[in-house]
């Protein structure tokens, strides 16, 4: 069998740090989500693999190479131009053989089981099948309302909450038959959500919704984001956490410095080549990632720290995220629900406000006092 991992997004929901990261490279409990997808579909003994890229295509190829390192073998579909979900699948419509294929986002975090997926979908006969789940908010998904035998008879893409008829969503996870892919156009962009689906049940094709209760998180948004992170630290969903376990709850790299002065409560994991300095303060669930520097007094908690970022003395972090190579000179603090983009710097003394958000290679002056966000308009 062979699987899609739909990659092209530009995640603009996640910006700014998604300006300089591809969304589906973004670490979660330091592993790139794509990686986490990758990991998912090779314990499932699927390992012959194509992604669609269009945003930094590059910094993925890079990562993944020809996926023998991931025990798999990996193909790259590359656009030119945004397709549409639909239309990049068409595209890379070559790569399948005439068995059933798996269709997965990039961008997602699940435990689904693949393999009960494609079971319930040949017992089906169908000609495509979405996996779904519940969520308590529907309006940012596409909305499916199902039969008793597991009929998808309605579909509403992106709802208003209160017209949404259901709360079983779509995952961005499918099985489809390979006739399917007659039905999208040769060229020009063409949605799953927005023309497919509505089509396949114009024409009351055999399309249907399997549901499991397992985790499922989108990465849809920075706070979602940081959930994933908080879920699989605390172990609400069982998936791989790096490092070796020096102590229950706390994941270390290789490589890596922590002054027995230091306090690490947990959950914690921190990456390779990582420096934490005396009297640091790390308060679970805290994601370190790679070559990260923090430096003695900085209290951190319940955070992301993404690659290569560098912490001053006595700085304060409360549920922040801090984008990759980004400075925070000493004293600095982050209030609460901060996020610093990618390469930013804030100086020496300067405090942000709850929910502040300062873009990417954005320098803040020292002892700045920021109530409002700072964001490039372009």
């Amino acid at each position: 069998m062979r699987a899609m991992i739909m990659a092209a997004g530009l995640g603009t929901r996640l910006y700014p740090i998604t300006k300089d990261i591809p969304k589906c490279m973004i670490p979660i409990a330091n592993i790139p989500v794509m990686e986490r997808v990758i990991q998912s579909l090779v314990s499932t003994e699927i390992r012959n693999i194509i992604i669609n890229l269009y945003w930094m295509k590059d910094y993925v190829k890079d990562y993944f190479g020809d996926g023998r390192r991931f025990g798999a073998k990996i193909a790259y579909s590359e656009e030119e131009g945004l397709l549409g979900t639909a239309g990049g699948v068409k595209k890379a419509s070559w790569f399948f053989d005439n068995e059933t294929t798996l269709i997965v986002s990039g961008d997602g975090i699940t435990n689904i089981n693949f393999s009960d997926l494609i079971e319930f979908h040949q017992s089906k006969n169908a000609l495509a099948t979405i996996a779904l789940s519940p969520v308590s908010d529907p309006s940012q998904y596409g909305v499916v309302v199902l039969d008793e035998a597991g009929v998808i008879k309605q579909f509403q893409e992106k709802p208003k909450k209160e017209e949404a008829k259901s709360n079983l969503v779509n995952t961005g996870i499918y099985a489809f038959e390979r006739s399917l892919f007659d039905l999208i156009p040769d060229n020009g962009e063409y949605d799953f959500g927005h023309q497919l689906f509505p089509l396949l049940l114009e024409k009351r094709l055999s399309f249907y919704g399997y549901y499991s209760d397992v985790y499922w998180n989108d990465i849809g948004t920075l706070n979602v984001y940081i959930q994933a992170q908080i879920d699989i630290l605390m172990r609400r969903v069982n998936l791989p956490i790096p490092g070796h376990e020096t102590r229950s709850g706390i994941f270390v790299g290789n490589n890596t410095y922590i002054s027995e002065d230091a306090e690490l409560i947990p959950p914690v994991v921190i990456g390779n080549n990582v420096q934490i300095q005396k009297n640091a303060r790390l308060k679970g669930p805290v994601s370190i990632n790679d070559n990260c520097n923090i430096e003695e007094g900085a209290k951190i908690e319940r955070s992301v720290l993404l690659y290569g970022v560098y912490i001053g003395k006595n700085i304060e972090i409360k549920e922040g995220i801090v984008g990759r190579g980004a400075i925070l000179k000493n004293n600095v603090i982050l209030k609460g629900k901060n996020t610093v983009g990618g390469f930013a710097v804030i100086n020496e003394g300067s405090i942000l406000q709850e929910n502040v958000i300062i873009d990417h290679r954005i320098e803040v002056p020292e002892k700045t006092e920021l109530s409002e966000s700072i964001l490039k308009t372009s």
